[in-house]
Order: C-alpha cells, then sequence, then structure tokens
C-alpha cells in the first residue's frame, strides 16, 4: 500500500490530499515494521522491511526539501540494513540500501560535510556505493525494480550515463507496462538531457494513446501528463499551433489534471498569446 501511494504522489507530486495519503501510510509502515523488528530481533527480513520503510519516509522527505529530517532518516536506514546484512550476508535487497547511503555520503558537497558531524553520520564511497546498488539491481529479489529507478537518476544527475539511464527505464517500462511515470521519464530524458524533442513527442504520443485505450494506471492522470508531453516538444520544435490544442484540452479540465502539469501548462499558455 505504502508504494502504492508513493507511485500515485509521483503522479501528481503537488496534490495535498495524495501527499496526505502518502503520510499516513508510510508511518502506518514504519510503525508495524519496527514492531516486528523488536518482536523479531535475529530476523533479517524485519530489519530489512523496517529500513525499507524508513526509507520510503526518507524519499518522502527529500521531495519536500526537509534536508536535515533525510540525513537523520538515511542514517537510521543504513543501520537497520546493517543489522540485516549482518544478519544474512546474503540479503542483497539490502546492499542496495546501503549502497544508496554509501552513494550520496561520497558525493556530498564539501559545504555540506558538516552534516556528517553534526549527526556522527558514517563516511561514504562513491565507487562501491554504485557497486552496491548495481549489485542489487542485478540479483535482488525485492528490490530490483526500485534499485533500477534510484540508478537511472544517478546515471543523469551525477554519472553523465545517459544511455545507461535511458535503459534502465525501457526496461521499467517493459516490466511494469502499465505504469505511465516510466513513459513520462524517457520523455524528460529525450527532452532534457538529449534534446531529442521528436523523440520525447513519439513518446507522449504513445502514452496519450495508451491512456485513451486504458492500458495505463490513473490514466486520467497520464492523459494530461502526455498532452503537457506532447505541447512542450511541439513549442521546442517551433510548431506552436501544434501545441495549442493539447494546452488548451488540459486548461478545460484543470480537476482531474495533476497540479504541475495545469501550472506548467498555464504557463505556456500564456506566454504563447500575443502581447498587447
Amino acid at each position: 500500500l505504502t508504494m502504492s501511494r508513493w507511485w500515485e504522489l509521483v503522479l501528481d507530486p503537488e496534490h495535498p490530499g495524495r501527499d496526505a495519503r502518502f503520510v499516513t501510510a508510510v508511518e502506518r509502515a514504519v510503525k508495524e515494521t519496527a514492531a516486528w523488528a523488536v518482536r523479531e530481533p535475529r530476523r533479517a527480513e524485519a530489519g530489512f522491511y523496517y529500513g525499507v520503510a524508513l526509507g520510503a519516509r526518507g524519499q518522502w522527505r527529500v521531495l519536500h526539501e526537509e534536508k536535515l529530517a533525510a540525513a537523520r532518516e538515511g542514517k537510521r536506514v543504513k543501520e537497520a540494513l546493517d543489522r540485516a546484512l549482518a544478519l544474512d550476508p546474503t540479503l542483497q535487497d539490502a546492499e542496495f540500501g546501503t549502497g544508496m547511503y554509501r552513494y550520496y555520503a561520497g558525493i556530498v558537497p564539501s559545504f555540506m560535510r558538516w552534516l556528517q558531524w553534526i549527526f556522527s553520520l558514517p563516511g561514504g564511497d562513491r565507487v562501491d556505493g554504485l557497486a552496491r546498488m548495481e549489485r542489487a539491481s542485478r540479483g535482488g529479489q525485492l528490490v530490483g525494480a526500485e534499485a533500477d529507478y534510484q540508478l537511472h537518476l544517478i546515471y543523469l544527475w551525477y554519472e553523465g550515463r545517459i544511455p545507461d539511464a535511458l535503459a534502465k527505464i525501457r526496461h521499467l517500462q517493459q516490466r511494469y507496462p502499465h505504469n505511465p511515470h516510466f513513459q513520462d521519464a524517457e520523455a524528460t530524458i529525450h527532452r532534457r538531457y538529449r534534446g531529442d524533442h521528436r523523440s520525447a513527442l513519439q513518446v507522449g504520443e504513445r502514452l496519450l494513446a495508451m491512456a485513451a485505450q486504458g492500458a495505463v494506471h490513473e490514466a486520467a492522470l497520464a492523459a494530461p501528463r502526455a498532452r503537457l508531453i506532447i505541447a512542450q516538444a511541439h513549442e521546442a520544435l517551433g510548431q506552436r499551433d501544434a501545441a495549442r490544442p493539447h494546452l488548451a484540452a488540459i486548461l478545460a479540465d484543470t480537476r482531474s489534471a495533476p497540479v504541475d502539469v495545469v501550472r506548467l501548462a498555464r504557463q505556456m499558455d500564456r506566454a504563447s498569446r500575443p502581447r498587447s
């Protein structure tokens, strides 16, 4: 349920209702897995799921730019997963979380290293952290998909491995064809990192067709996002007239569209109007 709520939030990140539902779900998950870890302290699985629940809450804190709280959460995640690995060294799924911590702790800018001192955070290792996450991506039984998704972000933001990021997203599309976010992620790679607006346009048109056919979850959210992708691509290609109908369709039904999609569509619509 927690991860289902998370993907709802990813599809409509600025909607306050979705945010509140995720918080309720993740707090319940943290409480229940913490109690399980106390009841069965020698069971690696219990510690692993406690770490996963903390990690989900940490992602939410990052989304809301709660940097100090996210740093504290990261330390607790690492401690829980280290205990799980100590009980079961073959638990590759737990290695994903420890690798993610080590990677980000290894690339933190020098002006942020005071966080490690304040919270007594262990030092990081960029190379080892990335290797751990890649092992979990290949061999993890439970977090393989999450590892792929997080690795695609790391490849984009920090490693400059654009083709590898695109390959990860396309693999996720094959595994989870009904999740519209992976289509949106591919369009973002084409538009923002490759400057390939024609490929982004193709992805947007594909997503719009899938939404119309009911071939993706949350089709009511996916269709406006697909129209935004299409409008952005047309705008970048100098085809403003082709973008307008898609913007108009988004703005004609703002209640069902994602909040950020409506905001961006309004900005594009205002910018496209002739100045008096």
